[in-house]
């Protein structure tokens, strides 16, 4: 079970478990924020495919709150995004433009939902 040493130590990298392993196991946006405090050039390709695939399953439920948590972890995240993009492999940015488009279309539906169900009201 993920706690708070553990994910410590997997974000500090003081011989915690490799990052990429405690990415596909957060259950919850406060964990993943977590992996992601080690420092940004840590964070390569396979960290991005695996957070972004994180980020869009966790979207728009309970996993994704406290929200600013989940909107401040995503800017991070597109940052170092665009920093890598040039370098990003072949099969890994299908993946991650993927899981983008899947998250803004997401967003895109439940606003248009809501504001669908303020004019019916």
């Amino acid at each position: 079970d993920l706690d708070a040493t553990n994910l410590r130590d997997a974000a500090g990298g003081s011989g915690g478990a490799d990052p990429l392993v405690w990415i596909e196991l957060c259950t919850d946006v406060e964990q993943l924020a977590a992996v992601w405090m080690r420092p940004l050039t840590d964070m390569e390709e396979a960290h991005l495919v695996l957070t972004w695939r994180a980020l869009a399953r966790m979207a728009g439920g309970p996993a994704a709150e406290p929200r600013g948590v989940y909107q401040s972890l995503m800017a991070k995240v597109s940052r170092r995004t665009l920093v890598l993009a040039p370098h990003i492999s072949p099969a890994g940015l299908p993946e991650i433009l993927g899981r983008l488009a899947a998250l803004f279309h997401a967003r895109l539906h439940r606003t248009v939902l809501e504001a669908l169900h303020a004019r019916a009201v």
